[in-house]
């Protein structure tokens, strides 16, 4: 009887230790953006509309990959244009950012962007025109 009891005991505990969902919590998309700060991957026009730049169509510099976005919580933004100037850039630009359409769209610094892709790593936004997107991606 004693033994019944306490496996009894023992279902009830590892039933309740292991309710389906609880204790994982999935990330926002706002979570992502303002984990820590992002850097510029690489930007360019598709011109082929593979969402893809190859080639020439990758118009990324070196003076850009060392420029990093910080996303706040609060919608603020701070790109930070590195060490490396492409021109006569100020250092730091600050802005704002904010999701339209369910998340499916980012506005930074007042240019829209449709989200293509949102991990813990990597942030690829497109903007569609009518024969080319002009893509624009960011890494950790």
């Amino acid at each position: 009887m004693k033994k019944t009891i306490t496996y009894a005991i023992l279902i009830a505990t590892l039933a309740t230790a292991c309710k389906k969902g609880e204790g994982t919590k999935t990330e926002s998309k706002t979570d992502i953006l303002a984990k820590s700060t992002w850097t510029v991957d690489s930007y360019g026009v598709d011109t082929n509309m593979d969402m893809v730049l190859t080639g020439i169509e990758n118009e990324t510099k070196n003076c850009d990959k060392d420029n990093t976005y910080s996303f706040s919580a609060n919608g603020s933004l701070v790109r930070n244009n590195g060490t490396l100037k492409c021109s006569t850039e100020p250092t730091t630009e600050t802005g704002a950012w904010q999701f339209y359409l369910n998340e499916t769209k980012l506005e930074i610094f007042g240019n829209m962007y449709f989200i293509k892709s949102l991990t813990a790593t990597r942030l690829e936004l497109y903007s569609p025109g009518p024969s080319s997107n002009a893509i624009f991606i960011l890494k950790r």
